[in-house]
C-alpha cells in the first residue's frame, strides 16, 4: 500500500477542510435513506467517495487549465498482459493462496460481487479515450461481474481441487493480502461502464473471467502439474 506524498496530503486536507465546513444543506429524505443503507453495507464508503470526488475535482481543474485530463477507473482486471507485467493483482493472489490452502478461498459466504474486465479490453478503452474523450471525463471499465465464491470455485477446479471452497477468516485474508483485505475482498465492487460504451464506442470482447481461469491464461500458467 503506497503512502500519500506531501502534495497529495495537502490536497486531501484542503478538500476535507472544505467538506467539514459545509452547513445547512437540504437533503431529500429518500436519497438520504438510500445513502445511509449503502454506507452501512460498505465500510469503506467514505474513503471511496472522497477518493472519487478528489479525482473528479483534479480532472476538472486540469481541464480549466488547458490540460486534457481524463479519469479511467478499471474494475478487477484479469487475463494476460502484453507488457512487462503479465498479470494484475487480484486473481493471481487468490490463485496463490488457494494453492497453499488446497482449496478455493472466499470471504464469508462469497456472495459479494465484483465487476471485472479483460486486460485487452482495458487497453482498447485507453486507446479510444486518447482519441475521443473530452477533458474532465470519467469512465468505468467494466464488462460483467461475478460473485467471488464463483471465482474461488473456478480457481479450485482449475487447480484440480474439484471446485471445493471455504470461508477465509479475516485474520487469514489480512495475513495473506495485507490490511483491509477482509473489507475489500468481502465487499461488493459494482459499477457499469455505460458511458465508456456510449461516448467512446467501446465494445469489449474479452472472454469471461471464469473461462479465462479454467481454460485460458491462468490454467496455462498456474495449473498444478
Amino acid at each position: 500500500m503506497t503512502s500519500l506524498n506531501p502534495q497529495e496530503r495537502a490536497l486531501l486536507q484542503e478538500f476535507l477542510q472544505r467538506l467539514i465546513q459545509i452547513r445547512g444543506i437540504e437533503k431529500d429524505p429518500h436519497a438520504d435513506a438510500l445513502i445511509a443503507q449503502a454506507v452501512a453495507q460498505q465500510p469503506d464508503a467514505a474513503y471511496l467517495l472522497v477518493q472519487r470526488a478528489l479525482l473528479l475535482e483534479q480532472a476538472l481543474d486540469a481541464a480549466k487549465d488547458g490540460v486534457h485530463s481524463v479519469v479511467i477507473r478499471p474494475t478487477m482486471i484479469y487475463g494476460e498482459g502484453r507488457g512487462v507485467r503479465k498479470e494484475s493483482a487480484q486473481v493471481p493472489a487468490l490463485i496463490d493462496n488457494a494453492k497453499k490452502a488446497g482449496i478455493g478461498l472466499h470471504i464469508g459466504k462469497g456472495e459479494n460481487i465484483w465487476a471485472n474486465v479483460h486486460i485487452d479490453d482495458v487497453t482498447e478503452l485507453y486507446l479510444l479515450a486518447l482519441q475521443k474523450a473530452p477533458a474532465g471525463a470519467l469512465y468505468y471499465v467494466e464488462n460483467g461481474e461475478e460473485a467471488l465464491k464463483n471465482v474461488a470455485a473456478s480457481i479450485s477446479r482449475m487447480l484440480g481441487f474439484g471446485g471445493k471452497t471455504r470461508n477465509w477468516s479475516p485474520q487469514e485474508a489480512e495475513a495473506a493480502l495485507g490490511p483491509r483485505a477482509h473489507s475489500s475482498f468481502g465487499s461488493n465492487s459494482r459499477v457499469r461502464g455505460k458511458r465508456s460504451r456510449a461516448e467512446l464506442g467501446w465494445q469489449p470482447k474479452g472472454i469471461p473471467i471464469l473461462e479465462e481461469i479454467e481454460r485460458g491464461h491462468y490454467k496455462r500458467v498456474h495449473r498444478l502439474s
